[in-house]
């Protein structure tokens, strides 16, 4: 492996730094990044990263998407009804009730589709959540107009949540956001 490949990750906003159970989080990125690495795995999916992160993410006490099928997905609250009863959820890959931690894992066009804005909204409207990490490939290639094209996702996702954060235009519900960069 290219000794320039490493992972990356950024707390935003860069006021604080992970700790506790992100802290632990990341370094479950960092403990298979040779197995999820976007450098040299270059064409597998969210999920595959996800299934290769499972068993580390539930030994720290995640709760983590299995499937697609309902019985698999991980459904936080956004909206409650009568009673109590939650009247929409949104899914996560993993979610620590505890911690109120979701992490959401991307693959390709996190940024080209925008899907980390997604990420983002959900998270600040999920009922007990705090933090977010993303995790994102440093580097996405695909091809437009029948050229090859590189988005280095990592980066892009970092500087619009540097500017989210440092302009106060938007109050973030969420207390931080970690972008992890396989």
């Amino acid at each position: 492996m290219n000794q320039e490949h490493q992972l990356l990750w950024q707390m935003c906003p860069k006021t604080k730094t992970a700790k506790g159970l992100l802290r632990d989080a990341i370094n479950v990125f960092q403990k298979d990044f040779g197995n999820i690495s976007s450098f040299i795995n270059v064409s597998q999916t969210s999920n595959s990263v996800l299934n290769k992160l499972t068993p580390d993410l539930k030994n720290l006490g995640f709760a983590v998407e299995t499937g697609k099928n309902k019985e698999s997905q991980i459904n936080v609250p956004v909206l409650y009804g009568r009673n109590g009863i939650p009247l929409k959820n949104f899914e996560a890959d993993a979610y620590s009730s505890t911690e109120q931690i979701v992490i959401e894992v991307e693959a390709g066009q996190a940024t080209i589709n925008y899907k980390f804005l997604k990420d983002i909204f959900e998270a600040c409207v999920m009922d007990d959540v705090k933090y977010l990490i993303i995790a994102v490939r440093q580097e996405y290639y695909y091809r437009s107009q029948g050229r090859h094209v590189c988005s280095r996702d990592f980066d892009k996702i970092c500087d619009f949540l540097d500017t989210l954060y440092a302009s106060n235009g938007i109050q973030m519900k969420l207390d931080g956001t970690v972008i992890v960069g396989y």
